[in-house]
């Protein structure tokens, strides 16, 4: 409602944009209270080089989410709905912790891994506290920086240039490579 400016929105019985509206919250605020929500689960992508498929070794982290019926709920309407109402940095925090902590226990059965991109949110990218914490993160897990691309907007990057290059700057110094998503989309 707040969204699109009115006081109040009214959903059949049943639809599904109600199921989405009542199942959210739920997950958002397990994750605020610092437990991993039910129905949070990352997958890896593989990302291969059609010149040389075999060769790359390269993932996309992908957030996926479940309602309490074990149904998907769209993942653009998920990251959406939390950039509204501001949980995204504690998303884009436990897609990040959740990746490094796999990676440093299962990274050496992988022994072609090049990289593994994860999409951050431009508005953890302006929080001080969440860039914070991912440096922590990066310094926790330094040997493992080097397969990092953080992708980030071309709209977030260019929001704010002088804080983009010194975020940028801080990444590349701890081995960790920058994208950028949707290029030219914006």
């Amino acid at each position: 409602a707040l969204k699109d400016q009115r006081r109040v929105v009214t959903y059949k019985r049943g639809a599904p944009a109600r199921k989405e509206h009542r199942e959210l919250p739920l997950l958002f605020d397990q994750l605020e209270s610092g437990s991993t929500p039910d129905g949070f689960q990352l997958y890896l992508q593989p990302m291969l080089s059609t010149r040389a498929p075999a060769d790359a070794c390269c993932f996309e982290a992908l957030l996926r989410v479940r309602d309490s019926e074990n149904n998907p709920l769209p993942a653009g309407r998920v990251i959406a709905a939390a950039e509204d109402i501001g949980t995204i940095t504690s998303i884009d925090r436990w897609v990040l912790e959740t990746v490094l902590d796999w990676l440093d226990e299962h990274g050496n059965r992988l022994s072609s891994l090049r990289m593994i991109s994860i999409n951050i949110s431009g508005l953890s990218l302006s929080s001080d506290a969440f860039i914070e914490h991912m440096f922590r993160l990066l310094e926790r897990y330094r040997h493992l920086t080097h397969h990092l691309i953080i992708e980030m907007t071309e709209g977030v990057a260019l929001q704010n240039l002088e804080r983009s290059q010194s975020v940028i700057r801080r990444l590349q110094e701890q081995g960790v490579r920058i994208g950028l998503d949707d290029f030219g989309a914006g």
